[in-house]
């Protein structure tokens, strides 16, 4: 009976073969480090066996198929290095990672699957995670992580990871994510590593990450983030200024940036980009104006022949007019000096 198929760090090519669907007992499937192409495919989410799911630097494409959420037993979710697009699909149905850090030891649905097939002495799985490349056997049982890095995924940080308390490593960096960061990701007391660098995040650092007692790598570098830097005593004891550099507008320690002056400096910017951007929009709207009320009046004279001659008609009697005002004005003030 197959449980494991590690065949990672090989030169495999093609698709993954649908044949690997009828395997229901697999409960490690490591194929990274090769050049397997297509779709991921979504069939891979009635595996509901799996523990592990490795897929990294490989040449994947398109969406995460959302059928993944229903792998309520994966400990390991590895995508990363791929050219994966669209959104993060709805993870807060992978029952194995919302139970809480103090539940893991003594918990015998999370000890259980892999240990019934002796996964966890036999089988040994690399994973990046506090910035380095880790191998895991013994305490595989243990560990719970999700690696989306390095991929071409957009949209917002979805609010259902922030329900899985007993993820250890997450890690989106190098991505296009927008948005801010989740307020509720401070209720993740399990997490060890959280890598969101080289995205597009913005707004402020959410004061409720100072709750993560546990957190030993912080990653959030090369955003649009802004405000100030939260205090707490675990994230002024790990952390330094190179894991928040790239952010123009955030303040703080353990940076060398005061947040009055840089939040100051911040409105003040905001403020003039906004006044800018009113006075291209009135000029705008003034050309456009001119422009199509030219071309409508005009337009009228050179389709109505009976308007254009009333038109150029009232035109030589004012400019007559004016020429007899002003000749009369001349010859008066002659007569008068």
């Amino acid at each position: 009976m197959l449980w494991a198929l590690q065949l990672n760090r090989n030169s495999l090519t093609g698709e993954i073969p649908s044949s690997l669907q009828f395997c229901r007992n697999l409960s490690i499937i490591d194929l990274g480090e090769n050049k397997i192409y297509g779709k991921i495919p979504e069939w891979l989410g009635e595996m509901r066996m799996l523990t592990v799911l490795r897929l990294r630097s490989n040449l994947f494409i398109s969406n995460i198929p959302m059928q993944l959420e229903h792998l309520t037993n994966l400990h390991v979710l590895d995508l990363g290095d791929n050219n994966l697009s669209g959104l993060i699909p709805y993870l807060d149905s992978m029952a194995v990672m919302t139970l809480p850090n103090l539940d893991h030891k003594n918990n015998s649905t999370l000890s259980s699957s892999l240990n019934s097939y002796g996964v966890s002495y036999y089988v040994s799985i690399s994973v990046s995670t506090k910035g380095l490349e880790r191998e895991y056997s013994a305490t595989l049982a243990l560990l719970t992580s999700i690696d989306l890095s390095r991929n071409n995924l957009t949209g917002e940080i979805t609010q259902s990871i922030t329900t899985l308390l007993g993820l250890r490593n997450l890690n989106l960096s190098y991505n296009h994510l927008n948005g801010t960061i989740p307020t509720k990701m401070g209720s993740m007391q399990s997490l060890e590593s959280l890598d969101l660098h080289r995205n597009r995040l913005s707004g402020i650092i959410p004061q409720s990450l100072a709750n993560l007692n546990f957190l030993e790598t912080l990653n959030l570098s090369y955003n649009n983030l802004s405000g100030g830097i939260p205090t707490g005593d675990q994230l002024q004891a790990i952390f330094d200024p190179y894991e928040y550099i790239g952010n123009a507008y955030l303040c703080g320690s353990p940076l060398n940036k005061s947040c009055n002056t840089s939040e100051t400096s911040h409105n003040d910017t905001v403020k003039n980009n906004d006044n800018d951007l009113d006075e291209i929009l009135l000029y705008l709207i003034v050309v456009i104006g001119f422009g199509l009320g030219f071309w409508i009046f005009f337009g009228v004279l050179m389709f109505k022949r009976n308007w254009r001659y009333c038109f150029f008609q009232m035109v030589d009697n004012m400019f007559d007019g004016i020429y007899v005002f002003v000749i009369l004005y001349f010859a008066r003030y002659r007569r008068d000096a």
